[in-house]
């Protein structure tokens, strides 16, 4: 297997979700992501984005504004549609399973540069917004 190594790191603050005092409260996913990938490109100038052979990312509910926002947040920041996008929805680990994801993608030699991203959102999209759970789920 081929030797995986994270290259960068890059975040936003991690504020408080309040409708009158939140930092982020007019602030939307997609913005705060396309920031992420527009600050990832800055800091590694040779890196392009038409080099990246995948984005990942990661969000707890995958409804509203969150709805693939992989796919919606790449193209949204002005990035090449022939990457290929994979939004992950694993409730709180699913920025982990990004790199996750990108990490065994090397490994097995699938490719050789990927993003790994996550972004939420909890004031708009709260826990289990727009999820319906299976009755049976209730008798367990």
């Amino acid at each position: 297997m081929k030797e995986c190594v994270i290259v960068d790191g890059i975040r936003t603050a991690n504020v408080r979700a309040h409708a009158e005092k939140g930092w982020f409260r007019n602030v939307t996913v997609d913005t705060m992501i396309i920031a992420v990938y527009k600050a990832l490109f800055e800091r590694n100038p040779k890196v392009k984005p038409e080099d990246i052979e995948a984005v990942f990312c990661g969000t707890a509910n995958q409804t509203g504004a969150q709805n693939d926002i992989a796919r919606m947040g790449w193209l949204a920041g002005g990035y090449p549609e022939s990457v290929a996008t994979n939004g992950i929805g694993q409730q709180c680990p699913s920025g982990m399973a990004a790199v996750e994801h990108a990490a065994r993608a090397i490994m097995v030699g699938e490719g050789d540069i990927y993003i790994a991203s996550g972004v939420e959102d909890m004031q708009k999209v709260p826990m289990a917004a727009g999820m319906e759970f299976p009755a049976k789920l209730a008798e367990r």
